[in-house]
């Protein structure tokens, strides 16, 4: 059971929290207990995020999960509408130029 803590305006869960130290390098070391929640295991990329007065640490998965579902409510591939967008731009610039030859 996690600690209650508020965090913008509503009740988050805190699931780990734990006193550590910065040294004069600015290096903190992560505590085995929260490397485990976050799935990190051995040498690992991690998101370092600072919100509101926190710093929050996010791995590579968890910032993916959270784009896709920023993302989620988009009814249609920007990348689709990219290359279709390009395709027709290629079109307009061939009709545009004089024959070779």
């Amino acid at each position: 059971m996690g600690l209650m803590g508020q965090g913008h305006g509503k009740d988050e869960l805190i699931e780990f929290e734990a006193k550590v130290h910065v040294d004069a390098r600015g290096r903190v070391v992560i505590p085995a207990a929260a490397r485990r929640a976050l799935g990190i295991v051995g040498v690992t990329d991690i998101l370092l995020r600072v919100r509101g007065g926190a710093l929050i640490l996010v791995t590579r998965d968890q910032a993916l999960r959270e784009l896709k579902q920023h993302f989620a409510d988009i009814p249609y591939s920007l990348a689709d509408s990219l290359i279709e967008d390009r395709r027709a731009e290629v079109q307009r610039e061939e009709d545009a130029s004089p024959p070779l030859g």
